[in-house]
């Protein structure tokens, strides 16, 4: 179920700088409330499943917010 908001440069710019996430963070940020998967999200960023998973994991500490329900 994805999120009805709407991300704008602004958004990724203000969750950057609140919150000391990196641009690939921010990115996954983004797909994440497009509603798309780990391994969707890394096949659209052509990175590993691993990779996305752990830049999840590190946008999750630094915002404190809470894990995903799977």
């Amino acid at each position: 179920m994805a999120l009805d908001f709407q991300w704008t440069a602004h958004v990724a710019q203000m969750l950057a700088k609140s919150f000391g996430l990196a641009r690939e963070e921010v990115e996954v940020t983004g797909h994440l409330l497009d509603g798309l998967t780990p391994s969707e999200i890394s096949a659209a960023t052509d990175n590993s499943e691993h990779s996305v998973r752990t830049q999840i994991q590190l946008v999750l500490a630094k915002t404190g917010a809470p894990g995903p329900i799977e």
